[in-house]
C-alpha cells in the first residue's frame, strides 16, 4: 500500500520484475478513486486555487474554482503552486497535504511540508487513510444541513465541496462581537434550529459527528448586526442558512458505539476525555457540543474562554455561566 500511496502522490512508475512497468489502475484503483463516479472525480489541472479559507481536522482549506461551481478544496497532501483566474466553478479546497509551491498557510503549512519531505510514503498511507473516511461519510449523507461532497482528487489528495458564501460561523459571530451586539432571539432560534435538525439527520444516520464548533457551522445566509437587530422588529422571514463541514474525524457508529479521541477542548465530552477515547461512547458526545455551541452563539465567547484547565473543569462538572444580561431567546425553541 505505501508503494502504491507514493506513486500516486509522486507520479513514480511501479515496476515488476515479471510485467516490467504496470498502470496503478491495473493493480490498485482504489488508491485512484476509480470506484468514485466519474462525474465527482476531479483532475488538480481543473481547478484553480486561491487563498486558504481554513483549516479541518485533517487538512487545510483552500478557496478555488472548478466547472464553475462554488466549492471549497481540503488538501491532504502536498499540492502544487496555486493558480488565479480560468473559467471554474467557485469551490473550497481541503488539503489534507502540504502544497508545493504554495505561499498560504504560513507556519502550519511549513511544518505540515517538513513532515512529507520527512517520510513521505507514511505521509500519503495517513492522508489516503483520513480522506477515505472523510469520502465514505460524505458519500453516505444527504441533507440540506450537511455540506455536499462535490469531488476527490487523487493527486494530490483533495476533497471538494461547496464554499460557504460568508465563511464559518466563529468569524459571522465575531462581526456581532466586534460592535458590541448580539445575535438577535429571531436569528438564533433559526440558527440554532437549523443545526439541531442536521445533527439529529447525523444521528438517524448513526453518524457521530464529534467535532461541532462554529468553526464547522458553515454560513450560506445570516444577518448582519444591524439587520439582526432590525429583524427583532420586522414581522418578515429571517434569512439563515448554515450547514455542517468537516468530517474528518466523524465516525458512522455501530449500535454499541465508537472509540476514538477527537474534538476540540471546550467543545469535546468529557466521557471521550475522561478515558482518552478508549472506552465506547455513543452519539449523546455531540449532545454536549451543541450546548457549547449555544453558549458560544448566547455570549459570542468560546465556553471556558481564558480558563487555563479546561479539561479538568470538565471533569469535574463544571460549565460555563450565563449571567444575567444573556437573553433566555432559546428557551422555547421548538425543535420539531
Amino acid at each position: 500500500m505505501r508503494v502504491g500511496m507514493l506513486a500516486v502522490f509522486t507520479g513514480l512508475t511501479l515496476t515488476c520484475g515479471t510485467h516490467g512497468n504496470v498502470r496503478l489502475s491495473d493493480v490498485a484503483p482504489d488508491t485512484l478513486f476509480l470506484d468514485v463516479e466519474e462525474s465527482m472525480r476531479a483532475r488538480w489541472d481543473d481547478i484553480t486555487v486561491g487563498g486558504v479559507a481554513g483549516r479541518g481536522a485533517f487538512g487545510t482549506v483552500y478557496r478555488g474554482k472548478w466547472r464553475g461551481q462554488a466549492v471549497a478544496v481540503k488538501a491532504l497532501q502536498p499540492i502544487p503552486g496555486s493558480k488565479q483566474g480560468g473559467k471554474h466553478m467557485a469551490v473550497a479546497v481541503k488539503a489534507l497535504q502540504p502544497i508545493p509551491g504554495s505561499k498560504q498557510g504560513g507556519k502550519h503549512m511549513q511544518a505540515a511540508a517538513s513532515r512529507w519531505e520527512r517520510d513521505p510514503a507514511s505521509g500519503a498511507c495517513r492522508a489516503y487513510c483520513a480522506l477515505r473516511q472523510e469520502l465514505g461519510v460524505l458519500r453516505a449523507l444527504r441533507h440540506a444541513g450537511v455540506v455536499p461532497l462535490r469531488a476527490v482528487c487523487a493527486a494530490p489528495l483533495a476533497l471538494l465541496t461547496p464554499l460557504a458564501p460568508m465563511g464559518a460561523l466563529d468569524g459571522v459571530l465575531l462581526q456581532y462581537r466586534s460592535v458590541g451586539s448580539r445575535v438577535g432571539a429571531r436569528a438564533g432560534r433559526r440558527l440554532v434550529l437549523q443545526v439541531a435538525r442536521a445533527i439529529e439527520y447525523l444521528h438517524a444516520s448513526r453518524t457521530v459527528y464529534r467535532d461541532l464548533k462554529s468553526e464547522n457551522v458553515l454560513v450560506w445566509a445570516m444577518p448582519t448586526p444591524q439587520e439582526a437587530a432590525a429583524a427583532e422588529l420586522s414581522p418578515n422571514p429571517v434569512n439563515v442558512h448554515i450547514k455542517l463541514g468537516d468530517y474528518g474525524i466523524s465516525r458512522i457508529a455501530p449500535p454499541s458505539g465508537t472509540k476514538g479521541f477527537g474534538g476540540t477542548e471546550g467543545f469535546m465530552a468529557p466521557e471521550i476525555m475522561r478515558y482518552n477515547g478508549e472506552e465506547e461512547y455513543n452519539e449523546k458526545v455531540d449532545c454536549f457540543s451543541f450546548g457549547m455551541l449555544l453558549y458560544e452563539v448566547l455570549t459570542l465567547r468560546q465556553p471556558f474562554e481564558g480558563h487555563e484547565a479546561v479539561k479538568e473543569a470538565v471533569l469535574d462538572g463544571a460549565r460555563p455561566a450565563l449571567n444575567a444580561r444573556v437573553s433566555v431567546m432559546f428557551v422555547d425553541v421548538d425543535l420539531q
